[in-house]
């Protein structure tokens, strides 16, 4: 997963993963069946153990304070770690073709971030910490769409405060 994330899936070369799994071209294909089936195992690794924790703040009774707290979490990560950026939207930006097995992965990933966001969005609304006019599918785009691209552009390393001022204009939209 390291790899792929460092240099992307078309970068990593078979005997780039040779290398650092430290297994032969036929131990590779024996245990993974070959590189793309490798990198879906991959992103279903990423999906477990860095987006669903990152996920998991915003399952907040006030919905607010769940949402600005994955906010805070993605904006305030050191920045070498904001600019490896995310497995998913590294992935999304780097493909140069359609692949119906990845964008699959990407297409569920992207549904699940909404859905953790309208969960927020209409328990904040039940708190009455977000505003009761929000329409929560449209807030719960928006705040994916932010997401997704405060990842893109920490990774091609611009100035953080660009994110930082869009989120903190989507926070206040949602009190408004």
């Amino acid at each position: 997963m390291a790899l792929f994330w460092a240099k992307g899936y078309g970068a990593t070369s078979i005997s780039d993963l040779e290398t650092h799994l430290q297994l032969g071209r036929i131990s590779l294909y024996s245990a993974f069946g070959s590189k793309k089936q490798l990198f879906l195992r991959c992103l279903e690794k990423y999906r477990r153990d860095i987006t669903a924790p990152l996920l998991q703040k915003l399952d907040d009774k006030d919905g607010l304070r769940g949402i600005r707290n994955f906010f805070a979490t993605v904006l305030t990560s050191p920045p070498d770690i904001r600019r490896r950026g995310c497995l998913i939207v590294n992935t999304m930006v780097a493909a140069e073709e359609p692949d119906h097995s990845v964008d699959a992965v990407i297409q569920d990933h992207v549904l699940r971030v909404e859905q953790c966001f309208l969960r927020a969005i209409r328990a904040g609304q039940k708190a009455g910490t977000i505003g009761r006019h929000i329409k929560p599918r449209g807030a719960a785009r928006l705040l994916v769409t932010l997401a997704h691209g405060a990842f893109a552009l920490h990774r091609v390393g611009v100035d953080p405060a660009l994110t930082k001022t869009a989120v903190r204009t989507a926070l206040a939209m949602l009190t408004v």
